[in-house]
């Protein structure tokens, strides 16, 4: 995907992604109902292609970091190409 090659698109993409789950606090639709008190961690798991380049590197980790202030935490698993 383009959105891959911009640094500054891929922290717009995973910063919203971030704020989302931060704003997360349950739902109840489907017969399934989860309460705030129900989540005890938010995680996103990310998959990075191999040949990520430092400059997007520094933009994950600039996101990760945001994440963790937010106690939203990201797992990465690296994908291979």
């Amino acid at each position: 995907a383009a959105r891959l090659k911009n640094p500054k698109a891929i922290e717009n993409t995973l910063n919203t992604y971030i704020s989302k789950m931060d704003n997360y606090i349950g739902d109840r639709s489907s017969g399934v109902i989860i309460l705030p008190e129900y989540i005890k961690q938010k995680t996103l798991e990310l998959g990075i292609p191999e040949k990520t380049t430092k400059e997007q590197w520094d933009i994950i980790n600039n996101s990760i970091k945001n994440a963790s202030s937010k106690n939203i935490k990201i797992d990465i698993t690296i994908i291979k190409e």
